[in-house]
């Protein structure tokens, strides 16, 4: 079973060019207008202090290569059902489109693989008693569709 420390957000190439760019920006502002030098020096500051969250990628501990991750807000009444039907013993997931959100249901992408975690929130905090399962993109879609219902 994989914690959330498991999970580490990485840069993805296209996070990496943008705060380059940033920062290229600032720094020719600086040399190319020395009237707007300031603001060449504010927008240095500010990429330095977004970069670290500029992560857009995920590592697996046990899997190879990026993910990238999409979170579904899922139905805390019918935590069962969802959980069943993430672990394929139940063929069909049938929700009542008035049910309230309350959970989520990450998904981590890697080309046809994808791997889901249960969290359920209590006191706002994340549970992390849920495993990361296989899953399939048919049952991605059906999580998608009953987050559209809402």
């Amino acid at each position: 079973m994989m914690s959330k420390r498991d999970v580490k957000p990485v840069f993805l190439w296209w996070d990496l060019l943008i705060i380059i760019a940033i920062l290229a920006f600032g720094i020719l502002l600086m040399i190319y207008q020395p009237d707007l030098a300031i603001l060449g020096v504010t927008i240095i500051l500010a990429d330095i202090l977004i970069a670290p969250f500029l992560r857009h990628g995920y590592r697996l501990q046990g899997q190879t290569g990026v993910f990238r991750q999409e979170e579904i807000l899922v139905p805390r009444e019918c935590r069962e059902g969802i959980q069943k039907y993430m672990r394929g013993e139940i063929p069909e997931l049938v929700v009542h489109p008035n049910v309230p959100g309350g959970a989520l249901v990450k998904v981590y992408r890697k080309g046809d693989l994808h791997l889901a975690r249960y969290f359920d929130y209590t006191q706002h905090l994340a549970e992390e008693d849920f495993p990361m399962v296989p899953i399939s993109q048919e049952q991605v879609a059906t999580l998608r569709d009953i987050q559209s219902q809402k």
